[in-house]
C-alpha cells in the first residue's frame, strides 16, 4: 500500500480512530465538537522529525485489540516509536480534548 493517508480504528472503543500522514508522522483524532459534528483534531507527536517533502511511506499505527495504551506510532525507518496515553503526560507537549496524548518510548 503506498497511499499517504490512512484511517485506523480501535475495536475496543470508537475514540481510538485515528488518520495517519504515513509520509509525515502526522497523526490526527477523529473527535466530536461541542456542536455534535465529527472532526479531526490534530495531536501532537512529540520529536517528530521535519519530514514535509517526503514522497514514500514512513510511519506506521499499531492499535492493540486487547489495551488502548498500547496504540503505538513508529517511524519504520529509524524505528523510534510513541505511545498514545494519559498514563506519563511528562513527555506529552499537549493533550488532546480527550485528555491523551504522544510520549516517546525510550530504548532499553
Amino acid at each position: 500500500m503506498d497511499g499517504r493517508f490512512e484511517v485506523v480504528q480501535s475495536a475496543l472503543a470508537r475514540s481510538f480512530t485515528f488518520r495517519l500522514d504515513r509520509f509525515t508522522g502526522r497523526v490526527w483524532q477523529l473527535t466530536r465538537g461541542k456542536s455534535e459534528s465529527w472532526a479531526w483534531e490534530e495531536t501532537v507527536v512529540p520529536e517528530l522529525p521535519s519530514l514535509s517533502s517526503s514522497t514514500r511511506p514512513r510511519f506506521q499505527v499499531y492499535l492493540s485489540g486487547l489495551d488502548y495504551s498500547q496504540t503505538l506510532l513508529t517511524d519504520t525507518e529509524t524505528g523510534k516509536t510513541w505511545r498514545f496515553t494519559r498514563d506519563n503526560p511528562s513527555y506529552v507537549r499537549q493533550k488532546s480534548r480527550q485528555g491523551y496524548g504522544w510520549e516517546i518510548v525510550q530504548d532499553g
